[in-house]
């Protein structure tokens, strides 16, 4: 490539210049492969660049190629070096190589244990009842103390990701976690199982928006498949954690070898973090620092608040739903949810392939457009009395619903400089979502009926749309 290249940024179909000669961001070798990224091309890894060389083959100039040109060309040639994040190790898409970084299976494995740990309080509050000597409902406590711990380990946690070593942060509290874990079973009264699930909510906040942040800072503008690879970890740690519990119960009665085995498994993280450099903060940007941050964060925040409540309302009400209304047995609206946990995760794993070709601003509104379209079904008085709708609607709202989340945080990264002071209300906004909207549904039932459930989803899903169209507003103009 030339000194004298101005190099311009494609996103879009947007070319605008981002750095003079000495400036300018370099990439190494060029690769040829075929990338979408957004209307135009960019380069397989960061989707920053499109570059062609002259009729002699000599690199003089840096510019936007059109989909139509990149077609007749046989494709963009595109960037591929250290520059970009690209190295050694690991397939990209097209067959560009990409770097994992070396904290990325601490990450994974630490949400693998945090999926193992709120999955774990449903299947096991009959015996912590009997354990603490309380009603079920006096024991329910315990959701509320998971999920207040966790708004609050999510906006402390992120002071702490911008202070100190963010891989040594996220090891330690893992520590932590499987501390609590080990301890929940011998619980003697309710004020001390209120507190251990205060901390374990809190260590699951820290955990939650330590891994997302960091696999972001390691990854940036690259992070989407890594991404859906981490929120996938956590659904395997979901699904895990009712099975484990409930082959423990059957085997013993006794749920101290369950939570002993659950904290066991956490501290695999421990280990692969302490081991692992930590990732830095993203460095200033001059237009992302001139680029208010409030409303993308705001809209951020208020997205992830209503699908987390969507996601957690149909998963803890769907039970209720089918039962209550005779569409299903007992068994069959437990595998119902199943379903729709499974199908969730399932396609987090499918999207991680998709999440190198396709920009994140187009998972998420395919997503929201799939869950208003089942949750529209749902709400129909024809799906009352359908067993069919309802195992359907289960499963497509699942796979709407997968790359949302992770989509999300990608798709901040691109937009913003995501620092922990940031991110942390990304998760706050996530934690009141997960603890107000189930509750709301529950009074709904209570005073109006099951039949009401679907309806208000629908509506929750609607804001979570028009979160959405905020969202894409306030960040229209691309920064990565």
């Amino acid at each position: 490539m030339s000194r004298g290249a101005a190099p311009v940024r494609a996103q879009f179909g947007v070319a605008r210049p981002v750095g003079d000669r000495r400036g300018a961001v370099q990439h190494g070798p060029l690769r040829r492969v075929h990338v979408r990224a957004g209307r135009g091309w960019g380069c397989a890894l960061c989707g920053d660049f499109a570059i062609r060389p002259d009729r002699r083959g000599v690199y003089t100039g840096i510019r936007v190629l059109s989909s139509a040109e990149s077609r007749r060309r046989g494709g963009g040639v595109w960037p591929d070096a250290e520059a970009c994040g690209g190295a050694s190790t690991g397939a990209g898409a097209g067959g560009v190589k990409a770097t994992i970084e070396p904290g990325t299976p601490g990450f994974f494995w630490a949400f693998f244990a945090l999926g193992l740990t709120a999955a774990s309080i449903g299947p096991a509050l009959p015996r912590l009842a009997e354990g603490t000597g309380v009603s079920i409902g006096a024991v329910s406590l315990v959701f509320a103390a998971y999920r207040g711990g966790f708004i609050a380990g999510s906006l402390g946690g992120g002071s702490l990701l911008d202070r100190l070593r963010g891989n040594r942060v996220l090891a330690v509290i893992l520590l932590v976690l499987a501390v609590a874990l080990a301890l929940v079973p011998h619980a003697s009264s309710l004020i001390l199982l209120v507190g251990l699930f205060l901390a374990v909510g809190a260590a699951g906040g820290i955990v939650e928006i330590s891994g997302n942040t960091l696999l972001l800072w390691s990854y940036g503008s690259r992070v989407g498949p890594y991404m859906n690879g981490l929120h996938f970890a956590f659904g395997v740690g979901a699904i895990v954690s009712p099975l484990l519990i409930g082959r423990m119960l059957e085997g013993t009665g006794d749920l101290t070898g369950a939570f002993l085995l659950a904290g066991a498994f956490v501290l695999p993280g421990a280990i692969l973090l302490f081991g692992a450099k930590s990732p830095s903060a993203p460095e200033a940007d001059e237009e992302k620092d001139q680029r208010s941050r409030v409303a993308p964060t705001v809209f951020t925040a208020l997205f992830l608040l209503f699908y987390v409540g969507a996601e957690s309302g149909f998963g803890g009400w769907l039970y209720t739903f089918a039962v209550t209304l005779d569409l299903a047995t007992p068994g069959q609206a437990g595998a119902m949810t199943a379903l729709f946990w499974g199908s969730l995760t399932a396609g987090r794993l499918v999207l991680i392939p998709f999440s190198y070709r396709i920009h994140p601003k187009r998972i998420l509104m395919a997503s929201v457009i799939g869950c208003l379209a089942f949750l529209s079904v749902l709400a129909l008085p024809v799906a009352s009395g359908s067993v069919g709708i309802l195992w359907t609607a289960s499963g497509g709202l699942g796979l709407s619903m997968a790359g949302i989340f992770p989509g999300a945080v990608s798709f901040a990264g691109r937009h913003m400089r995501v620092t922990g002071s940031v991110s942390r209300w990304f998760f706050a906004g996530a934690g009141v979502g997960g603890m107000s909207i189930p509750w709301i549904l529950g009074q709904m039932v209570e005073y109006l009926g099951a039949a009401s459930v679907m309806g208000a989803l629908l509506v929750v899903s609607a804001l979570m749309a028009l979160a959405l169209g905020g969202l894409l507003f306030v960040c229209r103009t691309p920064v990565v």
